[in-house]
């Protein structure tokens, strides 16, 4: 009998003939055949079926409480999942399965762990080949046994006691393999991409934005279920198919996905935005597709609801959906993917120093009946807890590129002596959302206080020093010179980088002469760099690609943003 690569149920056929016990009968003799399963998944219940055949090789009596013992350790048998079939012999009558009926001459089936044991009644005479059986079909839990291993069953017949006519299983028959665990994790998961050209990655959220827009911060990100081999992924219709049946053991459900994002905070929003089978976007590119299919792939649909937000209790939103059709028979080797794509929001201001928002995926723990099959734990495919959300805290980084507290030789004048001062503003502060009714009051500063710390970095490439702040309230204004600030200096001269941990900081320097020596007789002033927040637009490479500064500070739309930086995207998915 040929079963499904993703068979994990196993049934066992005893075919023997039944008589009267006589205390002169000779002992009975059983040999084995197993049809293997080419392979199963190892998260969760088992789901179709293989077989272990016993056939009658020589026949003699059996004394009542002997019994047959199937062992399939690693695998537990699933308690309640047993049935057992009798078929038609000269002696031994068919009835109906276990639970509507049972077979003469056996008992109910007993589990044990990972054995079954079929016990007889009362004494029994078995024919040489009178055509009789018993078929066994026991449900296995593969979770455990682990990825490449193999379920072995182990075949042994016990008298009562080890006294009377003795039955035994022929040599080198006793045991076989009856299931391949596959490979563990079953999928694969990762970025995905809308786009033609290129994955995608972690969406970058400034914490203070969503105070700054009344319809609050929003964005996306695309994250993708891969099958590391085939049919990691199935239908109900494709399980049941391959393992048809009723009562406990029947096949409820498919395959059901789950993705668990953790560390959402409060205020922020989560929700499906769209499910993109790879077959939609271009399927001859294999950072979309695994695969060249000309049409078909996986579908599903998620579980209601599918939006949660984060809150002073929750932080973890999990979104479950399940197969609905997928394409694993229009291409040999076809393994299936499908992207997700999620937005989020916030609802105000979140708080400094928030950790990524991280997801992985799992088959999903759904009890669509009270016993669901197939069943999977609900335990992470990965443990990599994927980055999908950033969140970089709304600073503004000053570069003053030049900066001294520099005393010439002893005896020198004014131009050989030049000290620093800066004065840094908190601008927050702004006429721009003063009257309601002002078209630009939805780009108005958000007042903030806070304070900034200055970098000193001395080309004598000695160690750098730090020049910390007071708070600067909204509005206010830091002023310090930098020789004064921090004596370390006195006699360097460099660069320096502030700190602010408040957006609209600007600055301003001043180099005079004469420093240290009396009023200055010179100045020369500027205004320094703004740096984009590193997280966001990377230093190195500068600008992310395009140069130092190349890049203001401000949020690009993300399409354009991406059509800028890879020079090709894909509106329709926008």
């Amino acid at each position: 009998m040929k079963m499904t690569k993703r068979a994990l149920l196993v049934s066992v056929l005893l075919a023997f003939g039944l008589a009267a016990l006589t205390s002169s009968a000779l002992a009975t003799e059983w040999s084995v055949g197993y049809n293997v399963n080419a392979s199963a998944r190892s998260e969760g219940l088992s789901e179709a079926a293989g077989q272990v055949t016993l056939s009658l090789v020589a026949g003699g009596s059996v004394n009542a409480n002997s019994s047959f013992t199937l062992n399939y350790a690693p695998a537990s048998v699933v308690p309640g999942t047993v049935t057992v079939t009798c078929q038609a012999s000269t002696t031994f009558v068919p009835e109906s399965p276990w639970g509507g009926g049972t077979c003469a001459g056996l008992g109910a089936p007993t589990i044990s762990g990972t054995s079954v044991i079929i016990a007889f009644n009362g004494g029994e005479t078995f024919t040489t080949g009178d055509g009789s059986e018993v078929v066994v079909t026991v449900r296995l839990n593969a979770n455990g046994v682990g990825g490449g291993k193999q379920v072995v069953c182990t075949v042994s017949a016990h008298p009562p006691g080890g006294t009377g006519p003795v039955f035994t299983i022929q040599s080198g028959t006793q045991q076989g393999e009856v299931m391949y665990i596959n490979t563990f994790p079953s999928l694969s998961f990762g970025f995905g991409s809308e786009w033609s050209n290129q994955l995608d990655t972690a969406a970058g959220v400034l914490t203070c934005l969503g105070a700054k827009q009344t319809a609050g911060y929003k964005d996306s990100f695309v994250v993708n279920v891969n099958e590391n081999f085939i049919d990691a992924l199935t239908t109900e219709t494709y399980e049941y198919v391959a393992d048809a049946g009723s009562g406990v053991g029947a096949v409820t459900n498919g395959s059901d996905i789950a993705i668990t994002f953790y560390n959402v905070p409060a205020g922020v929003g989560i929700a499906l935005e769209d499910v993109v089978p790879c077959h939609e976007l271009n399927s001859s590119n294999p950072l979309q597709c695994n695969t060249a299919a000309a049409d078909g792939t996986l579908d599903l649909y998620p579980y209601a609801p599918y939006y949660g937000e984060g809150t002073s209790t929750v932080s973890t939103i999990t979104f479950t959906f399940f197969v609905t059709s997928m394409d694993n028979t229009a291409v040999t080797g076809l393994m299936e993917n499908v992207n997700f794509s999620f937005k989020f929001w916030s609802h105000g201001a979140l708080p400094a120093g928030l950790s990524a928002m991280t997801a992985n995926v799992a088959y999903a723990d759904v009890a669509n009946s009270p016993n669901p099959i197939p069943y999977f734990t609900g335990a992470n495919e990965l443990s990599t807890n994927l980055p999908v959300v950033d969140f970089y805290d709304c600073v503004t980084n000053l570069l003053f590129p030049y900066v001294n507290a520099y005393k010439g030789p002893a005896g020198s004048g004014a131009f050989s002596n030049f000290g620093t001062g800066i004065a840094i503003a908190n601008t927050t502060m702004d006429p721009f959302g003063l009257n309601a009714a002002d078209p630009v009051v939805k780009g108005a500063a958000v007042a903030e206080n806070g304070s900034c710390t200055v970098y000193l970095y001395p080309n004598d490439l000695t160690a750098y020093q730090t020049i910390p702040s007071a708070v600067i309230a909204s509005g206010g204004t830091w002023v310090f010179d930098v020789g004064t600030a921090d004596s370390k200096f006195i006699g360097k001269q460099g660069y320096a980088i502030a700190i602010c941990d408040f957006e609209n900081a600007y600055g301003y320097a001043e180099i005079y002469d004469n420093y240290g020596l009396g009023a200055p007789t010179a100045t020369l002033a500027y205004l320094p760099w703004v740096i984009a927040n590193p997280g966001l637009y990377h230093r190195s490479p500068a600008g992310a690609g395009l140069g130092a500064g190349a890049i203001a500070n401000y949020p690009i739309d993300k399409f354009f943003e991406k059509l800028l930086l890879y020079g090709r995207g894909d509106p329709k998915k926008e």
